[in-house]
């Protein structure tokens, strides 16, 4: 049996007080899975810029493999800033 695991929707840059970090559920998902010895794939596209580049190199590092289309179209980030108590706040950027 040949099962594969696909993560498809979203992938981004969570861009955190101390630096951007790979964001997105469906590729954290895939990549995470894959780490428990499963068959995982992504289904995404990232934007024709610089921040699309860096996530499909991100992807070829940790050996994440699947269908990444690269778009017209700004590459996603979530900037994330932490409140007085600590707790984060999300802007999530539109037309990406």
């Amino acid at each position: 049996m040949n099962d594969i695991v696909v993560g498809m929707g979203e992938a981004l840059w969570d861009v955190l007080p101390e630096g951007k970090k790979l964001g997105g559920a469906p590729a954290n998902f895939a990549y995470h899975i894959s780490q428990f010895g499963l068959n995982s794939r992504i289904v995404s596209a990232v934007g024709d810029d610089k921040l699309g580049k860096e996530i499909l190199d991100s992807f070829r590092e940790k050996k994440l493999y699947g269908i990444v289309e690269t778009v017209p179209y700004p590459t996603g980030t979530v900037q994330v800033e932490l409140d007085a108590e600590g707790v984060p706040c999300y802007d999530i950027k539109e037309g990406v």
